[in-house]
């Protein structure tokens, strides 16, 4: 018969009981683990290395992409910190969903709030970064690097980035991580070229304070159904290029610029069908007074609006 043992949520508490146990005389058919001590669902909270390794070994989870061992962090991922990290989920093999936003990042790069996974383990180098299913970054993060390279390159099984406060995303941030279907950044205003280029899981994305998206941000997304970005002020060509399955585009009171002819944009959205655009009441007039439009609905192939492949309407919510 197993001796009851009261609920223990300190992992440092749980690895010192562990370890207690494992020297009292009589203890050793109780065969405990971390595991014995957290129960279904609970996400625990580590605040050093030792422990997280511990727990990963014992965890029954984390076989999977589907089954990802959840954990929250609350420790410096300046210095070896992220290298620590990732060499201990690479070690442990297993697939982990991480929460970082109790995680102090200063330091990590020469950037104050600027969050770089190739900070100091460089891209080429999977160690870990392959085992992510699920990440919420630092609360303290205000910007993605970004560059001519994919920034979370080596993320393959990443499905799942959340970020709180994070206000700037770098060019070719998440390009071509086909396994991303769910982004979150409600904070980020900025949005550089092809940050989301050929993340082919997308279905939808909302970004309410984005004011400067890029050319091809969204291009060859071709599972996004539904995008809400009402705060831009601009839409390029190429920002929905690709995007064969788009149906609804959200947008404010105010009508963004667009680069091309007033349709042109949306050309290259794919097949036959129907894209709504959704815009507040009392403002369908303003849109088609801005972007020129004679008809709407404007029917597919109409030559004036850049050949669109799709019938438009202007509808309001």
């Amino acid at each position: 018969m197993r001796r009851y043992i009261p609920p223990v949520r300190s992992p440092g508490a749980v690895f010192a009981l562990l370890l207690l146990l494992t020297i009292l005389p009589g203890c050793d058919s109780y065969n405990l683990s971390f595991k014995d001590f957290y129960e279904e669902g609970d996400t625990p909270l580590f605040d050093n290395i030792v422990d997280l390794a511990a727990y990963l070994a014992a965890s029954s989870k984390g076989g999977s992409p589907a089954k990802p061992a959840a954990v929250r962090l609350n420790f410096s991922l300046a210095g070896t910190g992220w290298t620590d990290l990732l060499n201990t989920i690479s070690g442990a093999g297993k697939y982990v969903s991480l929460d970082l936003s109790d995680c102090d990042m200063a330091g990590m790069t020469g950037v104050p709030g600027q969050f770089n996974p190739n900070a100091t383990v460089p891209i080429g180098n999977p160690a870990g970064k392959d085992k992510i299913v699920s990440l919420v970054l630092p609360n303290a993060a205000l910007s993605i690097t970004g560059g001519s390279f994919v920034v979370f390159a080596n993320f393959d099984r990443l499905k799942k980035i959340e970020g709180a406060n994070v206000q700037f995303i770098g060019q070719t941030a998440f390009s071509g991580r086909t396994d991303l279907a769910s982004a979150s950044f409600p904070s980020a205003v900025t949005i550089e070229q092809d940050a989301f280029y050929g993340c082919t899981a997308l279905t939808s994305v909302n970004f309410p304070a984005a004011t400067n998206i890029g050319p091809s941000v969204f291009s060859g997304c071709i599972r996004l159904i539904s995008a809400s970005i009402p705060a831009v002020g601009h839409i390029n060509v190429n920002t929905f290029s690709g995007c064969i399955a788009l149906t609804h585009l959200t947008l404010d009171d105010s009508p963004p610029g667009l680069s091309l002819s007033p349709f042109g944009v949306f050309s290259d959205t794919g097949p036959a069908g129907t894209l709504y655009i959704h815009v507040p009441s009392g403002t369908v007039s303003a849109y088609m007074s801005s972007w020129g439009v004679v008809s709407n609905p404007t029917p597919a192939g109409s030559s004036v609006y850049g050949n669109n492949h799709k019938t438009i309407i202007i509808t309001a919510m």
